[in-house]
């Protein structure tokens, strides 16, 4: 159910759902009041930024990660 509504939300773009559920993560942990504006950008670019460099060795070795 879930993953119909987020495909059709993005379309056929591949969505990474380890990315999303990071930013939801963070999301809830502002609201809360767990961590602040500066936490959150913070918390999800150093994520989503090692996902990425992940999949790019992962790409350059020629293997899919």
């Amino acid at each position: 159910m879930v993953s119909r509504w987020i495909d059709a939300a993005f379309g056929s773009q591949r969505l990474s759902y380890r990315r999303l559920l990071a930013w939801l993560v963070t999301c809830a942990f502002t609201l809360v009041g767990l961590i602040d504006s500066d936490g959150f950008v913070t918390l999800t670019v150093v994520y989503i930024g090692s996902d990425a460099a992940a999949r790019a060795v992962g790409a350059w070795r020629g293997g899919a990660s």
